[in-house]
């Protein structure tokens, strides 16, 4: 989802304010559609394994599983399972 808005103004610095306060929260919304395809498991693409990736070593450096495989293979039934997004709805009152 990307998109531009543009308003003519003839005070150049509003428009470059409204830019930088629009750019975060398109990037914002984007992130939030990713997080929610993968969890739902409509994403099982790159995005999911850079997910699984960062959940994997995380869990290892917390000392929750053996190995960053031990991690990953816990992080995806997490998500197969339903688990994760039904704590990401849980936490947002979705």
């Amino acid at each position: 989802m990307q998109g531009r808005l543009l308003i003519l103004d003839p005070v150049l610095t509003n428009r470059i304010l409204l830019n930088a306060v629009l750019e975060p929260a398109c990037y914002q919304v984007d992130q939030a559609a990713t997080i929610r395809a993968i969890l739902a498991g409509e994403d099982r693409g790159p995005r999911r394994d850079a997910v699984l990736l960062n959940a994997a070593h995380a869990l290892f450096v917390a000392a929750r599983t053996k190995s960053a495989i031990e991690g990953w293979d816990l992080a995806a039934s997490v998500i197969d399972d339903g688990l994760a997004k039904s704590k990401l709805a849980e936490l947002t009152d979705d």
